[in-house]
C-alpha cells in the first residue's frame, strides 16, 4: 500500500518542499515558498563567519536551557568557547518542550510543550536531520474528528453551511458563502493582498517593518474581522470553528496571521519518542569531547559545555572590570546564592522569567520594554491515559484517526 506524502516518517528535505510546494499552490500563493524557506532556514554554518577555535579561552554564560540555549551551546562549542548553561528546572531538560512520560519504558507520552513540527520550519529540520532523531507524521489519514459548537455537534466531513450557520446571525452575502471562502477570507485576506516581499515580513524579525505590516500588527484579530465587514455573527462563528482564534480575538492579528502564511497547522510532524529528544540530542552531544556531530572539526579545538539544573538566575550586571558580565543565581537545590563572571551572556529566558531578573544596568529602553510589556496567552493542556483507543472504535461516537476536535465550550479543542 502506497502511503501518502504527507504521513511518511523522516520525510527528506526535498519531500517536506514538495509538501509545502503543493500546499501553497493548493492556495494560489507558489511565490511564498522561496521566502519561506530562505527565512525561516538556519544562518549560515558558524564555522564560515570564524574560524573553529577561535574563542577558546572565552568564558560564555547561556541563561535557560530550553532549545534555545542548547541551540546556542551546541553552535558556540564549534570556537572553542567554554560554556555553562544555567537552568532553573531541577528535573528535566527542553524548556518549554516538555515530554511526559506516563511509565518508565518510555512507550506512553504527552506533550505538555511544543508538540507539532511544521515541515516550513527549516532550522528545527535542520538539527533533526544533523541529530539523527526519526520523525512522524501527525497529520490524521482521515478528516472525521468533531465540531461541537452552539450545543450541535457535527464531524468535520459535515457541511459547516447546512447543520452550523443557521444558528447564527449572518448576512445574506455571508449565509450564502461556504465555509472554506469564509473563514479564508476573515483570516487570510488581509496579508494576501500584500506583495509577497511584504507578506514575507510577517516571519521576520526586523528592527523596522513596512507601513502595510505595522498596520495588521497595531489591530486586533477581531478588529481585523470588523474592517473586513464582517457581521458579529459571523465573528462568534469563526472563533467557535476555530477555538484557537477564538481565544485570541484581542491579540494582534499578525499573531495569528504569521503562523497561516507559513502553513504551521498543515503537513505536522513530532519527533519520535517525544519531541523531548531534540533538547536530549543537544544535550548528551556535550557529554562527548569528540562528538560525530562536529565529525569536520578537530576535537581539540572544541570548547566544553557544563549543564547545570536547579539554578535560577536572579541578576544580570555589567561589571565595570573588564567588561565582564556578572550573573547571580539560586541553587535551587540547597537555596544557596553563587554568581559566576563571563565575557558574554546569551539570554534565552522567557520574558515571563526574565521580568524576575535584576539587570544593572538596563539594557535599552526597547528591549526593556519588550520584557515588561510582552506577556503570552494563558494556555492549559489537560491529558488522560486510556487502556484502549475508544475514539478509533467503528462506532457513531468512533471512527476518529489521528487528528483535533474543536469546540465553543472553554476546552477549545481536543
Amino acid at each position: 500500500m502506497n502511503v501518502p506524502l504527507n504521513q511518511m516518517p523522516n520525510p527528506t528535505k526535498e519531500q517536506r518542499h514538495e509538501m509545502l510546494r503543493d500546499a501553497l499552490e493548493r492556495e494560489g500563493r507558489s511565490e511564498d515558498f522561496d521566502y519561506i524557506t530562505h527565512f525561516l532556514s538556519p544562518p549560515n554554518e558558524i564555522t564560515t563567519i570564524t574560524a573553529p577555535g577561535v574563542l577558546q579561552g572565552a568564558k560564555i554564560g547561556i541563561l535557560g536551557g530550553g532549545v534555545a540555549g542548547m541551540a546556542a551551546a551546541f553552535e558556540l562549542r564549534k570556537l572553542g568557547a567554554d560554556i555553562t548553561i544555567l537552568e532553573a528546572s531541577e528535573d528535566r531538560i527542553g524548556g518549554r518542550i516538555y515530554t511526559y512520560y506516563y511509565e518508565p519504558s518510555r512507550t506512553y507520552f504527552g506533550e505538555f510543550g511544543a508538540m507539532r513540527i511544521p515541515i516550513s520550519h527549516e532550522t528545527t529540520w535542520y538539527y533533526i536531520d544533523l541529530l539523527g532523531l526519526d520523525t512522524v507524521s501527525m497529520t490524521s489519514p482521515r478528516r472525521n474528528n468533531f465540531i461541537y459548537v452552539h450545543n450541535t455537534r457535527i464531524r468535520t466531513t459535515q457541511s459547516i453551511e447546512e447543520y452550523l450557520y443557521p444558528f447564527f446571525d449572518l448576512t445574506p452575502q455571508e449565509r450564502n458563502t461556504p465555509w472554506s471562502e469564509l473563514s479564508e477570507y476573515a483570516f487570510q485576506y488581509a496579508f494576501r493582498i500584500l506583495p509577497a516581499d511584504i507578506r514575507a515580513e510577517l516571519i521576520q524579525v526586523l528592527p523596522e517593518y513596512s507601513p502595510q505590516i505595522l498596520a495588521l500588527m497595531n489591530i486586533s484579530l477581531r478588529q481585523n474581522f470588523e474592517e473586513l465587514g464582517l457581521s458579529q455573527g459571523a465573528i462568534q462563528l469563526l472563533s467557535g470553528i476555530d477555538s484557537a482564534a477564538g481565544a485570541l480575538l484581542h491579540n494582534s492579528y499578525t499573531e495569528y496571521a504569521h503562523e497561516d502564511y507559513s502553513l504551521d497547522f498543515i503537513n505536522i510532524y513530532q519527533i519520535k519518542g517525544g519531541n523531548v529528544n531534540l533538547p536530549l540530542a543537544f544535550y548528551e552531544s556535550f557529554l562527548s569531547e569528540s562528538p560525530s556531530v562536529y565529525s569536520d572539526i578537530d576535537s581539540s579545538s572544541l570548547g566544553k559545555v557544563i549543564y547545570k539544573s536547579g539554578h535560577r538566575v536572579t541578576g544580570i550586571y555589567q561589571s565595570n572590570y573588564r567588561n565582564k558580565i556578572i550573573i547571580r543565581y539560586t541553587n535551587t537545590f540547597d537555596m544557596t546564592e553563587s554568581a559566576d563572571i563571563f565575557d558574554y551572556v546569551i539570554c534565552s529566558l522567557p520574558f515571563s522569567a526574565l521580568r524576575t531578573v535584576e539587570i544593572k544596568p538596563y539594557l535599552s529602553n526597547i528591549k526593556m520594554q519588550a520584557i515588561t510589556e510582552v506577556y503570552y496567552a494563558n494556555a492549559q493542556k489537560t491529558q488522560f491515559f486510556c487502556n484502549r483507543r475508544f475514539w478509533e472504535r467503528n462506532t457513531d461516537y468512533g471512527n476518529i484517526i489521528g487528528g483535533i476536535s474543536f469546540t465553543d465550550l472553554p476546552i477549545q479543542s481536543s
